[in-house]
């Protein structure tokens, strides 16, 4: 059966356009830090967690250019490392999953063709000297800090998917001890 599967050409054919309408994911992040002129990654809020302190939420967005839906995607961080003394040093840390923004719930989600979604990554919060990181509730106290101190970090991060190989990028944040004086840059 397999010989023939080699030499039929409708074969050849359904997995041409089975390859050419794969999933294509794509991370994106743009910086902007303004009150006034917001974008879909940077946001000022009030947090109700933090008895409505004002707090600034940085996200990525995550985009399919393909033309199937990418099943059962998330973000995971495998990995977070802190500027010391000139060299990034690992933190040590279990891996986990980033929260996809506006759902309540800790499941993993679909991605269709030209429909951006987004996934939290990391908010502060008016007179806290902590980035609070946006990690799904199952998480919590599983090896999985909720904040870092003031410092530059590198998050290596993964989207992964039922149907796509894993897409790796870093996010490179920058964290003064000012709340709204963050900088995140995806490299």
């Amino acid at each position: 059966m397999d010989l023939l599967n080699f030499i039929n050409p409708i074969h050849w054919i359904e997995k041409i356009f089975h390859w050419l309408g794969r999933p294509k994911p794509e991370v994106k992040f743009e910086y902007l830090l303004s009150s006034s002129n917001e974008n879909n990654y940077c946001h000022l809020r009030r947090n109700t967690t933090f008895n409505g302190k004002l707090g600034w939420f940085f996200r990525i967005g995550v985009d399919n250019n393909g033309l199937r839906r990418i099943g059962e995607s998330d973000v995971r961080v495998e990995k977070i490392k802190k500027l010391e003394n000139g060299n990034y040093k690992n933190i040590p840390i279990s891996p986990f999953f980033l929260h996809w923004a506006n759902e309540n719930t800790d499941n993993s989600r679909s991605i269709y063709k030209n429909s951006e979604v987004f996934c939290d990554v990391v908010f502060t919060a008016e007179d806290l000297n902590k980035i609070f990181i946006f990690h799904k509730a199952k998480h919590s106290g599983a090896g999985v800090p909720s904040y870092l101190d003031p410092g530059k970090y590198i998050f290596h991060i993964k989207l992964l998917g039922a149907n796509i190989s894993p897409l790796e990028k870093s996010l490179k944040i920058d964290f003064s001890d000012k709340w709204d004086n963050l900088k995140m840059e995806l490299v």
